[in-house]
């Protein structure tokens, strides 16, 4: 009995501390008016980067494919400058994939000549490590107006092997800091990877949309601080349930509460039966600055196995971008939710080319707001170039009322 009494008391001291210990606290997304852009409806595209082979090398550099682009706004330039930054090299996954950048001049809308900004000897040099090839980017602005770009780093297999990087930028992308290596995992720093953009936390500080890979697939929240450098990342949603969910896209809503929809790459089966069911994308949401989420629930937005993006307008509904298929690439359109996220309308075709036996692909797309509150769009353009759109929520709204009278 009173080894018993002993064994509790025990317990006590080691676990009640723990009960009672302040639970820890994530700043809350940043408070900003979300501008609608400028002027009466405008939607304009082109090209970020020429059609032929560009960059350091000459005509012997022969670059085939672009792919996954970035965009971020350059906040101590002039209004509405933007930075784009993607990968480009002979395949993806090779040896010789660059990460290049471009700036948009708002005054002449002519994106500059793309410069490569790194490269796998360049990335090894700065982290010390042996570095087999880079892939990925992602820019983000900051509260103070520095420029800062994510990219993974593999040393060995793909790109369930990767591992984060990071630089900043004091001039907008002209030039730029020694990269530094993230340690986010404890078994070997392996698996973590970048597509969509960060959301500005109250602090300065801001949270960075990732996902693992390896073994098993689940996305993940990290918050940086830029002032320290110092980061630390939460799962999304539950660790107990597969979903294969990655590449969250992160939007900040009303009374600081996030959002996020994110890439389905489950299979494509009902459970129990033979029966096919349409893959969708999923939902979750944050009400603690992205410490916490809700369990993912499906929505209605179909996704192939394929990346997709969103942001909130200024009236309260969700925009985002997805091919919007059962199987496929080959279309990527504009989608309007008015429910949080549940369900989606298309309202614009960016791009189709009829069938999944075209061989077309437009994917990996990435929006972003510019400092007039212009929307930007850049994709992949059937992994040969970049391709940009501008437009503002004058042009989303003219949409929406053309939908309603088809619709009548």
């Amino acid at each position: 009995m009173n080894s018993q009494i002993a064994l509790l008391l025990l317990a006590a001291v080691v676990f009640l501390p723990a009960l009672f210990k302040e639970k820890p606290r994530w700043p809350m997304p940043e408070v900003r008016a979300v501008l609608p852009g400028t002027g009466l409806p405008m939607y304009r595209t082109e090209f970020i980067n020429p059609s032929g082979p560009f960059g350091p090398g000459g005509p012997d550099n022969k670059v085939s494919m672009s792919h996954v682009a970035s965009l971020a706004p350059l906040t101590l330039d002039k209004d509405g400058a933007m930075a784009a930054a993607w990968y480009s090299g002979s395949r993806e996954g090779a040896r010789d994939v660059s990460i290049y950048l471009s700036r948009l001049d708002p005054d002449s809308g002519i994106w500059s000549k793309p410069q490569k900004v790194m490269d796998r000897h360049t990335a090894s040099a700065d982290i010390g490590r042996r570095v087999k090839k880079i892939g990925n980017a992602l820019l983000h602005t900051d509260s103070g107006g520095r420029l800062w770009m994510f990219f993974s780093t593999i040393s060995e297999g793909g790109w369930s092997m990767s591992t984060l990087s990071y630089t900043h930028s004091l001039d907008g992308g002209l030039t730029w800091a020694r990269s530094r290596r993230m340690l986010l995992s404890p078994v070997m720093n392996l698996t973590n990877n970048v597509k969509n953009k960060a959301v500005a936390l109250d602090d300065g500080s801001f949270l960075i949309p990732a996902y693992h890979e390896l073994a098993r697939k689940f996305p993940e929240a990290v918050r940086f601080d830029p002032a320290t450098e110092k980061y630390e990342k939460r799962r999304m949603g539950s660790p107990f349930i597969k979903t294969r969910a990655i590449q969250p896209a992160l939007m900040a809503g009303n009374g600081g509460t996030l959002s996020a929809i994110f890439r389905n790459m489950g299979r494509n089966m009902a459970k129990g039966g033979n029966k096919r069911e349409k893959r969708v994308a999923f939902l979750s949401t944050s009400h603690d600055g992205g410490l916490t989420w809700s369990e993912l629930s499906k929505t209605d937005l179909l996704n192939p196995n394929s990346g997709l993006d969103a942001l909130m307008l200024s009236d309260g509904r969700m925009l985002a971008v997805a091919n919007d298929l059962p199987k496929g690439r080959h279309r990527l359109s504009l989608l309007v939710s008015e429910d949080g996220g549940v369900s989606w309308k298309r309202i614009h075709m960016v791009e189709d080319s009829g069938t999944p036996e075209s061989g077309d692909e437009f994917s990996y797309p990435f929006l972003a707001r510019d400092s007039e509150g212009n929307i930007h769009l850049a994709y992949t353009y059937k992994r040969k170039r970049i391709k940009h759109v501008m437009f503002n929520e004058a042009w989303i709204k003219k949409q929406a009322i053309g939908n309603e009278k088809r619709d009548g």
